[in-house]
């Protein structure tokens, strides 16, 4: 059904928030009506942090590779996005994956260049990291998973016990390089919220790994299937939570964990994703160990900060 999107000639980029700022939209149909939302979700796409400073000619590229599905697919995009929330609600009740790897196959998948809206604020929603065939006790569990964050920081942090509670990633992107042109990549940050155990409602705060991440080039003719993106970490930090810092602040250092605020160095081989569905409010990726991960936008389409409730301590 969807026939075109046309930019206003006078689109033009703002690098520092990494969004398009759009003159007029104007849709055509071929038949019938597209709903707000698919034609919302179509602009969005569209537009979603790009840095293209050649807007016009780049902006219709990524609505060409991007809304196309709309003309065939868009039913299965919305209606797939419900149904895979409604697999992950069903998972937390009975611990079995099958429907939520079942939403994921009908899920239309990411062109190759779905690293150009990477960048924002992420919330995990679900990860297919320990789950089986539907287990014989699908009680869900009572409390979160207690890990060790000298293993998770690459042995950098004490071997310190905590239990995860949640996770969000911050994808930072960089301007245009010197030719004019924008390439996806600049600083992904992975950050995994613990509390300590025996304080299931206690304070929390976030482990941060930081480094740099690319993507592939827009106009790589070789570049098929879905968007690799590598990422390096190299860095990592602890943050206390902006809703309750001093109580935050207080856990890390009852714990040995106060001197952990500003980023230190680790050595820690580069690792990848690969991007196979990406919208303006959600996106699917795989790691490179296999691992399937569900995530949503925070903050709209733009990047906003305080999207995370998770930040650096103040001086």
């Amino acid at each position: 059904f969807l026939r075109s999107l046309v930019f206003d000639s006078n689109a033009a980029t703002d690098p520092r928030s990494s969004t398009i700022s759009l003159g007029k939209v104007e849709a055509a149909t071929l038949a019938g009506d597209l709903t707000s939302s698919v034609l919302a979700s179509a602009v969005l796409l569209s537009v979603t942090m790009a840095h293209r400073p050649r807007g016009r000619r780049t902006a219709r590229t990524w609505i060409r590779l991007n809304a196309a599905p709309l003309g065939s697919d868009e039913v299965s995009a919305v209606g797939g996005e419900k149904a895979l929330e409604d697999a992950i609600a069903g998972f937390a009740a009975n611990r079995d994956p099958s429907l939520v790897f079942a939403a994921l196959e009908r899920m239309p998948r990411a062109s190759c260049q779905a690293a150009l809206a990477l960048t924002g604020n992420w919330e995990v929603k679900w990860s297919s990291l320990g789950t089986k065939s539907p287990p014989k006790d699908s009680t869900p569990p009572t409390k979160p998973p207690a890990v060790n964050l000298k293993f998770m920081s690459f042995g950098v942090l004490p071997g310190v016990e905590v239990n995860l509670t949640g996770s969000f990633n911050r994808v930072f992107g960089e301007g245009p390089k010197a030719d004019g042109l924008a390439r996806p990549g600049g600083i992904y940050e992975l950050l995994q919220v613990f509390s300590v155990p025996g304080e299931a409602d206690g304070p929390s705060a976030a482990m941060v790994l930081s480094g740099p991440w690319s993507g592939p080039e827009e106009d790589d003719p070789s570049t098929d299937g879905p968007a690799r993106c590598e990422v390096r970490f190299q860095t990592v930090r602890l943050e206390p939570s902006t809703k309750d810092a001093v109580s935050s602040l207080e856990m890390l250092r009852k714990v040995g964990l106060g001197e952990y605020l500003k980023p230190t160095e680790l050595k820690a081989k580069s690792t990848y994703i690969d991007l196979e569905y990406m919208s303006p409010s959600l996106r699917v990726h795989r790691g490179e160990s296999g691992a399937v991960y569900v995530l949503s936008r925070l903050g709209g389409v733009g990047f906003e900060s305080d999207a995370i409730p998770f930040g650096p301590a103040s001086s």
